[in-house]
Parts: C-alpha cells; structure tokens; sequence
C-alpha cells in the first residue's frame, strides 16, 4: 500500500501533515524491518507490505 492510500484509509483526508506522519511512521517501521519497500527503485509511489516479522508483530497486538 503506498502512503497516500494509507492516509486517506486512516484519516479520510489527504492533507499533507497526516502525509507526513505517516511517512515518518512507516520510516521507522521500515528501520525495525517490520515493513519493506517492494518498489525501492522508485522515488514517488512507493509500495510498502509488512514483513515476515512484521507480521509476527501485528499477530502478538490482535
């Protein structure tokens, strides 16, 4: 899922300061290699899925 599907899916807006929380959130999840990037040639549009771990992770929270 890119960032700005994920904006609108959380916050139903598409305003730039949610755009930015959730880039810096997913920066972080990416360093914990709880998300990987499947398209990191790409400056713009980045597509991001959880990772193995991550998926352990979101199982131990649900």
């Amino acid at each position: 899922m890119m960032p700005s599907e994920l904006v609108m899916k959380i916050y139903k807006s598409n305003s730039n300061t949610y755009f930015n929380l959730v880039s810096r959130a997913l920066a972080e999840l990416k360093e914990k290699k709880l998300v990987e990037i499947v398209n990191p040639e790409d400056k713009t549009g980045r597509i991001y899925k959880r990772t193995k771990e991550g998926e352990k992770v979101l199982k131990k929270l649900v």
